[in-house]
């Protein structure tokens, strides 16, 4: 038995074959963006969870510090000692703290969804 394929189809042939080594490199390359762009999502969303859980602790110190001042405050403030104007401001401060922390836990949910996401989490 012998070959039937023309000579002439030798140069297209070879032109074929280079045409689909690059289309696979093209596609490799795709991938290792693809890659790359996923680690650096999923390297941002940590960044971001321990940068708000930080801000979560450093919130919650000064949330108790509030507290006790708001108590003190107010112990003074029964005692006769102090205005009624700095009870309300401890109180002031106190509820801006709370409202910080709870922003700041926010914050780190939203940094987890983005860690879920970024490691291939989807939604059903």
């Amino acid at each position: 038995m012998w070959c039937a394929m023309p000579l002439l189809n030798s140069g297209r042939l070879r032109h074929q074959v280079q045409a689909n080594e690059a289309a696979r490199d093209a596609a490799l390359a795709q991938y290792r963006k693809s890659i790359l762009q996923a680690l650096a999502e999923v390297e941002s969303a940590l960044l971001r969870i321990a940068e708000n859980q930080a801000r979560e602790t450093s919130l919650q110190n000064a949330l108790a510090h509030s507290r006790r001042q708001l108590q003190g405050q107010t112990s003074q403030w029964r005692h006769g000692e102090t205005a009624r104007f700095g009870v309300l401001e401890a109180q002031r401060r106190l509820r801006e703290q709370e409202d910080g922390l709870v922003q700041a836990q926010t914050q780190s949910w939203l940094g987890v969804l983005a860690l879920y996401k970024a490691l291939g989490g989807g939604w059903e």
